[in-house]
This record gives C-alpha cells, structure tokens and sequence, in this order.
C-alpha cells in the first residue's frame, strides 16, 4: 500500500520477512528409498490500488517486480539444487547438503545486495 516511492518502500519494509521485500522458501525432504521432494515457495509484494499510483511509478513497480522475481528464482534454484545433490549423494548426509545450498542462499544475497544488483529498486 501507498502511493509514493517512499510510501511504497516504508510498507514493505513494515511488512516484508526481515525487512526484505520478498522472500523464497524452499524445503528438501526425502525417504528411506531415497525419494526427494523439493518443495518451493515464493512470497511477492503486491501492488495494492494500482489506480490510485502513478503512471510512472507503477510502471517503476512493474519492473522491480520483474527483476524481484528473477531474483526470488535464484534462491528456488538453489532449493532445486540442494534436492538435486542429496538425490546424487543417494541421501547420504542430506542435512549438510542441504546446509551447504542454505549457505549459498546468504551468499546470493550478500553478492546481489539482495537483488539490488539485479535491478531490485523503485527509486524516487
């Protein structure tokens, strides 16, 4: 909700998982035969009242939600990845595993500044 840039940005930053816009949240499970599951989940803001903003600022909305999404996607393939390799390990130690690709998540983020890199930004 809101009809400014900073007005936008203050709601997601009140609303948003730890201060973050969006969020993924991906879980690995597996069986004693070794059958895995990858289970992922995006949660993405949404434009509340699109009449009431802007012409220039929803279509600056348009395009961080765009380039969030591409982010987001980062972190759902690092879920895919992390069942990928507890399949190749033949469920061998999949804690760790899986430990590992949650490691590569926060290094995404670090290297991404969570997306700002990648476009995540609705300026003034």
């Amino acid at each position: 909700a809101g009809r400014t840039a900073a007005g936008l940005r203050q709601h997601m930053h009140v609303e948003g998982d730890k201060n973050h816009w969006a969020f993924t949240r991906w879980r690995v499970s597996w069986s004693s035969d070794c059958d895995v599951r990858v289970s992922i989940t995006y949660y993405l803001p949404r434009l509340k009242d699109r009449a009431q903003v802007s012409l220039p600022l929803r279509n600056r909305w348009d395009r961080m939600i765009a380039n969030l999404k591409v982010h987001e996607r980062g972190h759902g393939e690092n879920g895919k990845n992390a069942g990928l390799a507890v399949l190749a390990a033949g469920c061998k130690h999949p804690k760790a595993i899986i430990q590992n690709w949650q490691e590569n998540d926060r290094v995404y983020d670090e290297v991404t500044q969570h997306g700002l890199t990648q476009g995540v930004k609705l300026g003034n």
